[in-house]
């Protein structure tokens, strides 16, 4: 979801979908926006400004020489490793929740609260 003025912009699953030769721009906001990051924080991840990745996003940068696309590709590369982490821990839950049928690390089969006490009437 894009924020444009008062305009919100919902992405669907066709826009999400990697495409042939994609820029860096496309390609930076499509794993941002897969993982629910703000560009200040893939800004954060990448150790650069913010409105670097908003410029490269809009496409107002290309990165036509090596030096100039260092920035986007170090981002994407970050970005596409929390992807395939973040698929990789939803391919591992069954339907219940479980890791491999069993609950995860730290977890216990006991609700964490009593259960309260249903009602007879």
């Amino acid at each position: 979801m894009a924020r444009y003025g008062a305009r919100i912009w919902r992405y669907t699953p066709d826009e999400m979908q990697a495409v042939p030769n994609e820029s860096y721009g496309h390609k930076l906001r499509r794993l941002r926006l897969s993982l629910g990051l703000s560009q200040r924080q893939v800004a954060e991840i990448a150790g650069c400004n913010f409105e670097t990745i908003c410029l490269w996003e809009n496409g107002k940068r290309q990165g036509n020489t090596p030096e100039q696309a260092a920035i986007p590709r170090r981002a994407i590369q970050l970005l596409g490793m929390r992807v395939r982490r973040k698929e990789a821990r939803r391919a591992a839950l069954d339907t219940n929740g479980l890791v491999c049928g069993k609950p995860g690390p730290g977890l216990v089969g006991e609700p964490l609260a009593p259960l309260p006490q249903r009602r007879v009437r």
